[in-house]
């Protein structure tokens, strides 16, 4: 059985018109998409990871690899309207390592890791 979930995303423009903007999306509890399946591992990621990462063109997690997180970042929050947040951009980081090498750290280890970065060139 699948189901089919609209996500609405409701803003102002100008003369203070309504605009509306909806995403189709499909979801399945019987047969996850291979994004969802192979995000599964990775702890501590936002609910509708998944869809967010296929509206940005991102179908299998190999496609992250040699990616760059802060581009990533800078593109979702661009095409979400959404600020830049540092922990978002863990989470890029997060998915990019998993893509390369397999190893599925959760995000905060790489926000910290930022963090150290940030201190040691200072």
């Amino acid at each position: 059985m699948v189901w089919y979930v609209a996500r609405m995303t409701f803003g102002l423009v100008e003369k203070g018109e309504a605009r509306c903007s909806a995403l189709m999306t499909t979801a399945s509890q019987e047969s996850p998409t291979r994004l969802q399946r192979e995000l599964a591992t990775l702890r501590g990621l936002w609910n509708g990871v998944e869809v967010d990462l296929r509206r940005m063109g991102f179908t299998r997690l190999a496609d992250f690899r040699g990616r760059d997180a802060s581009a990533l970042t800078r593109d979702y929050c661009r095409g979400s309207g959404r600020p830049f947040d540092p922990t978002l951009q863990a989470c890029f980081a997060a998915i990019v390592r998993f893509a390369e090498t397999g190893e599925a750290r959760p995000w905060w280890l790489f926000q910290r890791a930022d963090l150290q970065a940030a201190l040691r060139a200072a």
